[in-house]
């Protein structure tokens, strides 16, 4: 049984879609998820409003947190991949999500994963870091990724790990390496791991 490291924002959960709509309620900025180019929302945002916030955090501390849906298709084949594969979830979330997060998970993917970690992967001032994604990846035998960050799937494949890249407009222009597969919906996922 292969064991597979699964991203969840972006990934499985369509945050950033939910991230946009509390700052379109909020601030009455509508930004396009395209021109999310970078993983420095705040800094995107900021550049827009002229204030210097830490937007996400304050996303994650409102109702519309809880308002995040599953990824289009991510269930089906969550679940049909938990059928034949080990599934642990290692996400860059604060480390204050973790209840949430699990409440999340059972409502959604329930009994489809053997573990969760949340990371702090973007520690604010104050807060804690876990350890790394990578180090993680490789301390629990996974063998693939399931990710949206460029940085952390090329990081995995050093580790020789390889990466399904869930396509974002924060991860286009970075070059992948041969280890690294795009894939743009969950359908191509399970075609993939199902070959």
């Amino acid at each position: 049984m292969t064991r597979i490291h699964v991203d969840i924002d972006d990934t499985i959960a369509d945050t950033t879609s939910t991230f946009l709509q509390y700052i379109e309620h909020k601030y009455k900025i509508k930004i396009n998820k395209d021109k999310l180019t970078l993983h420095e929302y705040n800094k995107i945002i900021g550049e827009i409003t002229k204030k210097e916030k830490d937007y996400f955090r304050e996303f994650e501390k409102s109702n519309f947190h809880s308002k995040i849906i599953p990824v289009k298709n991510s269930q089906k084949v969550i679940v049909n991949l938990a059928k034949n594969h080990d599934l642990v979830l290692i996400s860059g979330r604060d480390l204050s999500r973790l209840e949430g997060t699990k409440k999340w998970i059972s409502e959604f993917f329930p009994n489809c994963f053997l573990e969760m970690h949340l990371v702090n992967q973007y520690p604010r001032t104050g807060e804690e870091k876990g350890p790394k994604k990578t180090e993680l990846c490789k301390k629990l035998n996974c063998s693939l990724s399931i990710e949206d960050d460029a940085d952390t799937a090329l990081s995995l494949t050093d580790l020789g790990i390889k990466v399904l890249l869930f396509t974002q407009p924060w991860n286009l222009k970075t070059n992948l390496n041969g280890s690294i597969k795009r894939f743009n919906n969950w359908q191509e996922v399970n075609l993939l791991l199902n070959k």
